[in-house]
């Protein structure tokens, strides 16, 4: 070491980083990152972990916070994009770039632009049913042979869940009668969970057999409440599955990714429902067409058999009078050659 070099202390020389870095940040920073880490405190404040990521390795993160001041942020953030600020969520922020001697580097987060965070879910979206189609997997499911009368049901759902009762109570309560064997598989139905939890159940299903159908159900939902549901390892599962899938995840406008690589997507679980119990209802007016063409087949082929039985018995009748005459004339022949007397 150079003995001319004066050494600095940890505390100088972090005065120096802060000095440099106020002077180089005065003004606010619009900042693009993702959200790998991010814990509510009972304090009111919220603390971050914000990375960036290249090739899925992280190549630069930093801790970020948003004070009790800035708090309503967060509650801005949910009202428009409909789910909480969390894991994994892209974002553009406005941040306040501060260094203190004693807790290093801080962002200070002043506001999240939410439409930015929900381009981002759409572009995500749209990047996963590209990629499903270039690998072929988005017409899987729907070349299945769907059942004539699907009547053993797995349900992928939650019973808290909105539109959970709305799918049971129309399916097993229908005005036709219609008798469904149904089984519930618990699932996560929001939240970073959903994809782990409903594969866990599709596996579940498989393992017990013996159904026909696979029913995915939730109500409806804001475009962040939903985008759980635009998972490529999930979709992946749905298009691959050996039993037809129909998903009824309540929306408006935008489809879920699981829309398009199951057997078939529905705006709601009422309408989901309502399909089962047409396809119900198709096979048993095939079956009442059908008895109907029988009965009308067979009355009039007996029609046909009893005038062709009497045509026969009318000939029989006239055919055996036919021969009595015959037969008398006969007899009278005889009788006038062996008893000329008698018959004169």
């Amino acid at each position: 070491m150079t003995q001319n070099c004066k050494a600095l202390t940890l505390y100088e020389l972090n005065l120096l980083i802060q000095k440099v870095i106020k002077e180089n940040f005065e003004s606010d920073v619009l900042l693009v990152s993702e959200i790998s880490r991010i814990i509510y405190n009972a304090g009111g404040f919220t603390n971050i972990e914000l990375i960036e990521k290249k090739d899925d390795q992280v190549i630069a993160k930093n801790r970020a916070v948003i004070w009790n001041d800035k708090k309503f942020i967060l509650d801005v953030f949910e009202t428009i994009v409909g789910e909480k600020l969390s894991e994994g969520m892209k974002i553009l922020a406005k941040v306040k770039v501060s260094y203190h001697p004693s807790y290093g580097l801080t962002l200070n987060i002043l506001n999240i632009d939410p439409s930015y965070t929900i381009g981002e879910m759409q572009l995500r979206k749209s990047q996963i049913l590209n990629r499903l189609e270039s690998e072929g997997l988005l017409e899987l499911n729907k070349r299945l042979e769907f059942p004539i009368v699907p009547q053993n049901i797995a349900l992928i759902s939650s019973k808290s869940a909105a539109g959970y009762e709305d799918f049971v109570n129309h399916l097993m309560y229908n005005d036709k009668g219609y008798r469904f064997n149904l089984r519930l598989f618990y699932s996560v139905m929001q939240g970073k969970d959903v994809e782990t939890s409903i594969i866990k159940s599709l596996d579940e299903i498989i393992e017990c057999g013996n159904f026909e159908v696979v029913v995915i159900v939730r109500g409806g939902g804001s475009v962040g409440e939903l985008d759980c549901f635009n998972s490529y390892d999930l979709a992946k599962k749905i298009s691959q599955f050996p039993i037809p899938v129909l998903v009824g995840i309540g929306h408006d406008r935008d489809k879920t990714v699981l829309d398009y690589v199951a057997y078939k997507g529905f705006k709601n679980p009422t309408a989901v429902a309502h399909f089962l119990i047409n396809a119900v209802e198709a096979f048993d007016d095939y079956l009442t067409d059908a008895l109907h063409k029988i009965f009308n087949l067979s009355s009039a082929r007996l029609k046909s058999e009893a005038r062709a039985l009497e045509n026969i018995s009318l000939r029989i009748k006239e055919k055996v009078l036919e021969n009595l005459n015959i037969s008398k004339s006969n007899i009278n022949f005889i009788g006038n050659r062996i008893f000329p007397e008698l018959f004169r």
